[in-house]
């Protein structure tokens, strides 16, 4: 299961077996006087964690980033064909629309290479349904209590999500991508 929290500052973390296997969190950069991300990735490899930094340009080369890493975490396992669910995570538009429209075309964008490139259809979810399911978070939760609900759960929930927390931050993005996983 891959679930991705795609944002200007986001995070796509793949699940196998209730277990993160590999994560890519990313955030803007400049490059060169240009707009750009930087994308870190680990990948989970029996008792190896292969750790990588990444800058792209556009949204879409996030898309293939995290595709690339699924795809190459699955060549090593002993299955003979690997099918990817895709779950992302909805735009809220809020007061503000035009955010929330740069937000769905974000996501749009780097859930759309995912998908052509996992040959996988992704399924989109509001957060507030996957943090009733998941966190037993009532629809009208204030965003400051569902990411420090969220912080303290999802790790102990999903194995390794501590572990990436611990190389990447303390980022609400991380949680929710495993959450909508």
């Amino acid at each position: 299961y891959l679930g991705i929290d795609p944002a200007n500052s986001g995070a796509a973390v793949l699940l196998h077996n209730r277990t993160a296997v590999v994560s890519v969190v990313w955030s803007p950069c400049t490059r060169n006087k240009r707009k750009a991300f930087k994308l870190h990735l680990l990948e989970f490899t029996n008792d190896r964690v292969l750790e990588r930094e990444v800058i792209v340009r556009h949204p879409a080369a996030i898309g293939r980033e995290v595709s690339l890493a699924c795809r190459n975490y699955a060549s090593k396992l002993e299955e003979s064909s690997v099918q990817f669910f895709i779950t992302t995570e909805d735009a809220y538009v809020g007061r503000n629309a035009k955010t929330g429209l740069l937000v769905a075309r974000f996501g749009g964008q780097v859930s759309g290479v995912c998908e052509a490139d996992l040959d996988s259809k992704s399924l989109w979810g509001l957060a507030a349904a996957w943090r009733a399911k998941i966190l037993r978070l009532p629809a009208f939760t204030k965003r400051a209590k569902a990411k420090a609900v969220s912080m303290a759960v999802i790790p102990k929930w999903a194995k390794n999500v501590d572990a990436i927390i611990k190389r990447c931050g303390e980022l609400d993005h991380i949680t929710d991508a495993v959450g909508v996983a």
